[in-house]
């Protein structure tokens, strides 16, 4: 057996194992996703409640010029 026949297997073995640097920082980006997912869902709802109180505002004040005289 050749010594590049030897090395193949231990090149592949290693690819196939991620370093615990890579592991980290593929969590540390996986967090700042979800921190960035969870700040855009917030906002979202913020200008859903913002949407819903005008639209209430818009129909109250339609109804007030219904029955004004």
């Amino acid at each position: 057996m050749s010594s590049q026949e030897n090395t193949l297997p231990i090149e592949k073995h290693l690819q196939v194992i991620p370093s615990e640097l890579e592991t980290k920082l593929e969590a540390e980006k996986i967090r700042k996703g979800k921190n960035k997912a969870e700040e855009d869902l917030d906002s979202l709802k913020i200008d859903y409640k913002k949407l819903h109180l005008s639209i209430r505002t818009a129909e109250l004040d339609a109804r007030v010029r219904e029955d004004a005289p």
